[in-house]
């Protein structure tokens, strides 16, 4: 899989699947020298570090990029959350 952002839903328990977006890459914005994926679940204000999670794949949104800096690193995240919303309106999905 290349280095890029998608729409996700994470399975958290059997029930639960909220909305989230995936972000697979070197995070060149600060030269980064190893690939990480990270995984933001929309509406969710619990640690999730350390736990086993099912992300699947549900649209591209974007290749990876190099931003000038923080500021404009979080413009792109909003935007991206913002897509992911008009693609997945719920935060749970049945």
């Amino acid at each position: 899989m290349r280095d890029s952002k998608h729409i996700t839903t994470t399975k958290l328990s059997r029930t639960r699947r909220p909305a989230s977006a995936k972000a697979l890459g070197m995070r060149p914005t600060f030269d980064g020298a190893d690939r990480a994926l990270e995984v933001f679940v929309l509406d969710w204000d619990k640690d999730l570090r350390g736990k086993n999670l099912r992300v699947e794949f549900v649209a591209w949104i974007r290749g990876q990029e190099k931003f000038e800096g923080v500021p404009a690193l979080v413009s792109a995240m909003a935007r991206d959350v913002e897509r992911v919303r008009g693609c997945l309106p719920a935060s749970e999905i049945p």
